[in-house]
């Protein structure tokens, strides 16, 4: 059996011997901004895809009697709560995969920090961003604003993006000299 194609909560199946069939799914388009997670290696304050929204989980429960895990996550830029079960999908008969979509990060370079807590970086196509947001958890602007001022070093924004807005969620620091 394989997958021809995948739509918002349906998927058409083909069978060995030709047949099309359909099965309701919660499976996500999925996007260029999205990957596929297997489900073992969804931990708490993972970000995901829950009910087509990037949400940090919260809390992961498993049913006694199915096995099936559901996923509690926080949406980032809302702050709603989503939850979600795995999705179980067979690519072969022998084969079951339990997965989930994950948002696609993009990296922009930080070139400043205004006044009024929020960023300017630039993209790799020299695009510039103004006003990103960063995520409200873990003092993460405190950490940036401490990180930049220091110098020395370039800053990779890790942004996630939803309907036209980002929203900053991590960065790395990148050194530019190296001593000898």
């Amino acid at each position: 059996m394989k997958v021809d194609i995948y739509e918002e909560d349906v998927y058409s199946t083909t069978t060995d011997q030709g047949h099309k069939s359909g099965h309701v799914s919660s499976v996500h388009t999925q996007k260029a901004s999205t990957f596929t997670i297997p489900c073992h290696h969804i931990r708490i304050g993972d970000l995901v895809i829950l009910q087509h929204r990037p949400c940090q989980v919260i809390r992961i429960t498993t049913s006694a009697q199915t096995g099936q895990h559901r996923y509690l996550g926080v949406d980032i830029f809302t702050k709603a709560l989503h939850e979600e079960p795995c999705v179980v999908s067979h690519p072969s008969p022998s084969v079951v995969l339990h997965s989930l979509l994950g948002p696609v990060f993009k990296q922009y370079r930080l070139i400043d920090i205004r006044d009024d807590q929020r960023l300017v970086a630039m993209t790799e196509t020299g695009e510039i961003k103004q006003g990103l947001k960063c995520v409200d958890q873990g003092r993460l602007f405190y950490k940036l604003k401490d990180t930049f001022g220091k110098g020395g070093a370039a800053i990779r924004l890790l942004c996630i993006s939803d309907h036209g807005k980002e929203l900053v969620v991590d960065f790395k620091v990148v050194h530019m000299s190296h001593k000898l």
